[in-house]
Formats: C-alpha cells, sequence, structure tokens
C-alpha cells in the first residue's frame, strides 16, 4: 500500500476543516506557513486552536486579515456566508499568477492548479462563460487560496501518495450565494459531485456542510472508496467553525498502514517484504525524435496535474540514426486512460507502451533534526534504518553553510 490517507467526510466538508484536520494530524504548521507566505498576499494570519465539535477534540484553522477580521470566502463551513459584495471576485488567472510566484514544488503547485481549474471550469458552466473569464464569487477571499495551497503543502510534508475519499454529507435548506439563495448542496458543489461521480447524502443538519472549496479538493486529489483493509497510524480531526447537536462538524483524516491481510493480497508475499510495501501500479512509455524540449517540460508539468506519480526522460537512439527520448510515466492503474488521452491530444506521440508492473517501497518517516532546517527523511529494512537523507525541498529554501546540496558554493573561496 503506498503511504495512503483517508478523508472521512460523512459529517461535510470545507477546505479550512480539511487543512485544519491535516494539521492535527502532525502536518508542521510553521512551515506550511512559510510556504505560503511566498504567496505575496499581503498581511494575513493563520491560527490553529483546540476545540471541541460534538464532544470531540479537534485543530479549528482561522485565516484573518487586518481588514477583514474575519473568514468571508464561504468556506465557514456550517455557517451562510457566502455573499459579500464588498469582495472583489477574482479571477482563474489571479490564482495561477500567484500559485506561479510561490517557492512550491511542481506537484503541489500541480495538484493546487488542478483544484482552481477545477472550480473554474464548473462556475463557467454554471454561469455560461469561459472558465478565464468567470470571476470568483463564492471564493474570492485569499483564505480559500490559502486553504487550498495549505492542504496540497500538508499533503506534500506528510509525503501522502494515495488519497481516499469516504461519502459525502452536504446538508440541507438553503445558502446565500453571490446571486442569492439557493438550495444546498450550492450549484458549484452539485456540479463537482455529478461530474466525478461522488456519492453523497442530504439531511443530517439544515446547514451547508459542504462547500464549494472542499469538494473541489476532495474530488480532484483523491478517489471515492471504500475504506480498504488497513491499520490506522495517526487520526487527525478538523473542526468547522459550528457546533452543532446534532452531529461532530468534524471531518477526520487517517494515515493507514497496510493490514496483514492487505500485505498477504500483494503480488509478492508478505514475508518478502519486511518492512516494504508492495502495489501494482502502471508504466507508460512511449520515444520521441521530433519534439522540443519545451514541449516534453509542460508535457511533464500536465501529466503531474494528471496525477501522474512520477515522469522521467531517457536518452534514446532512434530510427536514421537520431537521438531522441524516452518518456517515461509511472500511475495508478485507473489513471491509464486520462494520461493516454493527455499524451495523444497533446500530439507529441502517435503510440505509446502500457504495461502494469509491481513496485515496492520501503517503510519511510520523516523527522526533525536538533539544529538543522530540513526533515531528514529515513527507510526501514527488516527492522533498520538502511536509508536517510536530508529533505531537498526543506534544504533548497536555505542557503545556510551547513546546506549539503550547496556545499563547495556557499562559504567557499
Amino acid at each position: 500500500m503506498a503511504r495512503t490517507l483517508y478523508f472521512d467526510c460523512r459529517c461535510g466538508a470545507a477546505g479550512d476543516m480539511l487543512l485544519a484536520a491535516l494539521l492535527d494530524l502532525g502536518a508542521p504548521r510553521e512551515k506550511i506557513i512559510a510556504s505560503l507566505r511566498t504567496l505575496n498576499l499581503g498581511d494575513w494570519q493563520l491560527t490553529a486552536e483546540r476545540v471541541l465539535r460534538g464532544g470531540v477534540s479537534a485543530t479549528r484553522v482561522v485565516i484573518a486579515e487586518p481588514s477583514h477580521p474575519h473568514r468571508h470566502d464561504g468556506d465557514r463551513h456550517g455557517d451562510h456566508h457566502h455573499h459579500h459584495p464588498a469582495a472583489p471576485g477574482r479571477k482563474l488567472a489571479d490564482f495561477l499568477e500567484a500559485l506561479a510566484r510561490a517557492d512550491f514544488s511542481t506537484p503541489v503547485k500541480a495538484r493546487a492548479e488542478k483544484v482552481f481549474r477545477l472550480l473554474a471550469a464548473v462556475e463557467g458552466k454554471i454561469h455560461g462563460a469561459s472558465p478565464d473569464e468567470i470571476h470568483f464569487h463564492e471564493i474570492s477571499g485569499i483564505d480559500s487560496l490559502l486553504d487550498v495551497c495549505g492542504v496540497c503543502l500538508a499533503l506534500d510534508y506528510l509525503a501522502v501518495e494515495k488519497i481516499i475519499v469516504s461519502p459525502l454529507q452536504v446538508g440541507g435548506g438553503m445558502v446565500a450565494c453571490a446571486h442569492g439563495l439557493m438550495p444546498v448542496p450550492a450549484p458549484a458543489t452539485l456540479a463537482i459531485l455529478q461530474q466525478f461521480h461522488a456519492p453523497f447524502a442530504a439531511g443530517l443538519a439544515d446547514k451547508e456542510l459542504l462547500t464549494p472549496t472542499g469538494a473541489a479538493l476532495l474530488a480532484t486529489l483523491g478517489e471515492f472508496a471504500p475504506l480498504p483493509p488497513a491499520q490506522v497510524a495517526q487520526i487527525g480531526y478538523g473542526a468547522g467553525a459550528a457546533d452543532f447537536s446534532t452531529h461532530s462538524n468534524t471531518a477526520r483524516a487517517l494515515l493507514l498502514t497496510p493490514s496483514r491481510e492487505a500485505a498477504a493480497s500483494a503480488k509478492i508475499p508478505a514475508a518478502s517484504i519486511h518492512d516494504a510495501t508492495a502495489e501494482t501500479l502502471g508504466e507508460i512509455r512511449f520515444a520521441v525524435d521530433d519534439v522540443s524540449g519545451e514541449i516534453l517540460g509542460w508535457l511533464q508539468e500536465k501529466l503531474f496535474a494528471a496525477g501522474a506519480l512520477d515522469v522521467y526522460a531517457l536518452p534514446a537512439q532512434m530510427k536514421k540514426n537520431r537521438p531522441g527520448v524516452e518518456m517515461v510515466i509511472l500511475l495508478r492503474p485507473e489513471q491509464r486512460d486520462a494520461v493516454c488521452d493527455l499524451i495523444f491530444s497533446a500530439g507529441v506521440s502517435l503510440g505509446l507502451r502500457y504495461q502494469e508492473i509491481t513496485r515496492v517501497a520501503l517503510a519511510r518517516r520523516w523527522e526533525e533534526v536538533a539544529g538543522q532546517t530540513a526533515r531528514v527523511k529515513i527507510g526501514t529494512w527488516r527492522g533498520r534504518d538502511v536509508f536517510a537523507k536530508p529533505e531537498y525541498e526543506d534544504w533548497r529554501k536555505t542557503e545556510a553553510p551547513n546546506n549539503p546540496f550547496l556545499r563547495g558554493t556557499v562559504g567557499s573561496d
């Protein structure tokens, strides 16, 4: 089993709740805040506080600007505050521009871009306009941008490879949107549920329990499936703003490890896995000798955004003595059609090869080292730590003399 996260959202979900659940799970709040600062969105504060929701202790995230001390983007889970005439509607380009200047890794940017493009697409369809021209009314505040990017950063810090999502609860009643009262689920939320065939129920409370941002994050980053045979390694609870008498207003995040039954069903016997996990993945390969590096670089970003686990290029000697490039894409079998469609639609190749392979990965963990600015990734085999390396994405944000990735360049003669 890949490092798997299960979002239990049977009581609803919003962007701030999902972020709070990941922080409660152990994602490093201060490092995430430092990364979010690189979006250059002005003065804002993110606080995480312990609250009780239906008797359950949970983390609640609050994002505030000096001029807007309360949340204002429609993700106030359980409150009907979508309509804010004073807040200017932002376009997709505004979100992507902020994302482009942020100091995030490529996978984090790809995940966040998928969420924003989905929200723009459904809003455009609802209002009969181009996704590029639509003004976001329901998520116009910077807190939506911070929630989405914060969730993507937290998943990266937790090294989550696969996300499974429970059936969703949408609530009931009416919600105040930019264009007036609308039935729950709100139009954008309902469009996302339809597009991704998401299982959902209504009626737990006469309030909006699933927001557009929450739905977009879950639909684009995860897959709706039953909880697999597994053991729970860690649990995080993210709280909404309201405290209902009918249910616990929380979203749960469960970090899973394979159960013995799951390991026994893998292609490699559990006895030979030891501390590693084995899973079946798909591999796509195609070779080209007439495509520029710029196009292949663009394609790599799109493949990561489509959910590819890894994309890399190998030098190839092709027909007619032409030097070329072989592209290798690692993906989950259920992503094959979407990735093939992306490759063929880009017009870079007339054919490709697909096969299923078995990947064996060491059990891994990340540890903080006293006096250091980066986590250390540690791999375990047969009960022993056999691999240890500073996390590059942490190290590259500093030019400290003890940065091993800059050895020979910083402080050298």
